[in-house]
């Protein structure tokens, strides 16, 4: 699943980081329980307005970008595909995604995604807080952007594509060439194999877009299985020795893969006296300084300021409490928003039987009071100790 994308064309480096998600196979009867479900916290939540009960698409794929979830996702096809008809059966003026949808016509939009839709406003994927991941790596992008390393190669200039990589690199490649015939002189190759056409010069010839190569990340970091198409394309063995976490082209490119989580894809031409991309390499040191993404961490010694994207936040009742009334009192309607799609109890209290409604009036924030009446239905009238 694509998590998120950085573009700077001033300094022609770019970021994409894919995510993925196992789907459980659920039968009819769960199916429509699930879509009950989601449906009523679809009526408490942004997507429907306070004064109708239309709701609008392009409000929901806000929300499904912001967990990870882009239009392009091929399992989200279906839903593209029932919005379309259902523009069309509606006229077809404007555009589907400004389109606003009664209750019924939107049931039968989501019906078809209704459980990667559900698990994705649950918080159920690999890393809950997408969001905040993609905050952070955006803060990282930036502090990398400032990175001239590399530079002095190319004095400053435009470094671009040339299509005749190929043709250049076969004729340069004296050391490869020296190299096949050895391994040819020990029997290393097939009978009657062709020298000519060695493989290694064209598969570093070969190109592809970040999106792609973010994708094929991922498909390594998921034990081999695309998480798009959910296609088993590489073994585990095959994943376990292809010489990753991370592999670098001096074409800047940086491909990385973090098992069990997700793959990235960086690429920013100017290169490390290595042959490494110089912000690919400082970005992959940032990740790893606020992350616990390396395998050598000691998780239980780590420093407290570094993070776990995969833990979620409400682990404990305890801490559910916490967070909810923290996000009543400094008026955080969004994360109110969270705990109410997650299912939570909007009338928990604390000790003294505060509840996020007490706090939420008593900092005089007004769309959370209202919030927490009108779409949460809590008791206007609670009382503390």
């Amino acid at each position: 699943m694509m998590i998120a994308k950085s573009i700077c064309p001033q300094t022609s480096s770019l970021i994409v980081l894919r995510r993925y998600s196992a789907l459980p196979t659920l039968n009819v009867d769960n199916r429509m329980i699930k879509m009950k479900r989601f449906l009523k916290m679809m009526n408490s939540a942004k997507l429907k307005t306070y004064s109708t009960s239309q709701c609008k698409f392009s409000t929901l794929q806000t929300g499904l970008r912001s967990t990870g979830l882009r239009k392009t996702d091929p399992r989200l096809a279906n839903l593209i595909e029932n919005l379309n008809r259902v523009h069309k059966e509606m006229g077809g003026e404007g555009s589907c995604e400004t389109a606003k949808l009664d209750r019924e016509t939107f049931r039968r939009a989501i019906s078809g995604n209704l459980i990667l839709i559900t698990r994705a406003f649950r918080n159920h994927f690999i890393i809950p807080d997408f969001h905040d991941l993609c905050k952070t790596i955006e803060e990282m992008y930036w502090t990398c952007k400032t990175n001239t390393s590399g530079k002095s190669l190319a004095g400053g200039e435009y470094i671009g594509f040339n299509n005749a990589v190929f043709l250049s690199e076969r004729e340069a490649a004296d050391r490869n060439y020296a190299l096949g015939f050895y391994m040819r002189e020990h029997k290393c190759y097939p009978e009657n194999e062709n020298l000519t056409c060695v493989c290694r010069v064209q598969c570093c010839s070969m190109e592809s877009t970040c999106d792609s190569a973010a994708v094929i990340a991922a498909s390594l970091a998921n034990g081999g299985i695309c998480p798009l198409t959910e296609e088993k394309v590489l073994g585990p063995d095959s994943i376990r020795n292809v010489g990753l976490p991370a592999k670098s082209g001096v074409s800047g490119c940086l491909l990385v893969v973090i098992p069990n989580v997700m793959g990235i894809c960086t690429w920013s031409p100017p290169l490390d006296p290595l042959g490494n991309s110089c912000r690919g390499v400082q970005l992959c040191q940032e990740l790893v300084r606020v992350y616990n993404f390396h395998r050598y961490d000691n998780l239980k010694h780590a420093p407290k300021n570094k993070k776990d994207p995969r833990r979620h936040k409400y682990e404990t009742k305890g801490m559910n409490i916490v967070n909810l009334l923290f996000a009543a009192a400094s008026g955080d309607l969004h994360a109110l928003k969270r705990h109410h799609l997650s299912g939570s109890d909007m009338t928990l209290s604390d000790y003294d039987g505060r509840t996020a409604l007490h706090l939420a009036a008593a900092e005089g924030h007004l769309e959370c009071v209202k919030f927490l009446i009108e779409q949460c239905k809590v008791d206007p009238s609670p009382k503390d100790r």
